[in-house]
């Protein structure tokens, strides 16, 4: 199932003035996108478990892929 929305460009220090995110290391925020369709990548916000690049319990963003 496809989902119409609008995601607008958000930078990193965006995310990190609302959220406390630790951004993946060596990867660019996501870019505006409308209409996403499955098999594309969608950004998704977690609580990061142990062993990760964020430190536990700290938000991170994942890729996922829909379908």
């Amino acid at each position: 199932m496809t989902s119409r929305f609008f995601r607008r460009p958000i930078s990193w220090a965006d995310y990190r003035a609302v959220i406390d995110l630790v951004p993946p290391p060596g990867i660019d925020a996501p870019e505006a996108e409308y209409n996403i369709a499955p098999g594309t990548h969608v950004p998704i916000l977690r609580r990061a478990p142990e062993g990760e690049y964020a430190p536990r319990h700290a938000i991170q963003i994942a890729p996922a892929y829909w379908g």
